[in-house]
């Protein structure tokens, strides 16, 4: 496979390496924050994700993710992190909650759900039929909540114009 060459909004060039899907889902699979994050917040004895701890990680993550796509201040994308920053919020809040029991079987499916809320810097609709995810995504506050839906809410928001509540 080629390497993917292309330019950041700064005009900077960055070249990728292909490593076929193993070179990515393994990694997320194994690497992903809820098994890490859930064990430590279990030693800790930790309570959940308090308030004034979210707002903290929500300015962090903004930060780091504008960065990590390379944002300049002021670039309409920043605005659109929006959504991606409050799902990854939530996620922690619920691995460190004293509820929270982790799967038996390691996923990266959590990963690339994530993954998938870098399309909203672009003008674009993530259609999934993990149900589970799109609920997870619709109870949180961005207005973007909306343009994560199911298969039949895209059919009938190009057939009718009706967008999903």
């Amino acid at each position: 496979m080629r390497d993917l060459h292309y330019r950041t909004p700064s005009g900077e060039e960055i070249v990728r390496s292909y490593q076929g899907p193993e070179g990515v889902l393994r990694p997320l699979q194994n690497d992903w924050m809820d098994k890490p994050l859930s064990e430590l917040a279990r030693q800790q004895r930790y309570e959940g994700l308090a308030e004034e701890h979210a707002k903290g990680l929500r300015r962090r993550r903004r930060k780091h993710l504008a960065a990590l796509l390379h944002l300049p201040p002021g670039n309409v994308g920043r605005e659109r992190l929006e959504l991606m920053v409050e799902y990854m919020v939530e996620r922690v809040r619920m691995v460190t909650s004293k509820s929270y029991i982790p799967p038996s079987q390691a996923s990266s499916n959590p990963a690339v759900d994530a993954i998938l809320l870098f399309y909203m810097v672009l003008p674009a609709v993530v259609c999934t039929a993990d149900r589970r995810f799109v609920n997870s995504v619709r109870v949180l506050k961005s207005p973007d909540r909306i343009r994560v839906m199911l298969p039949s809410e895209l059919i009938a928001w190009l057939r009718d114009g009706l967008l999903p509540l």
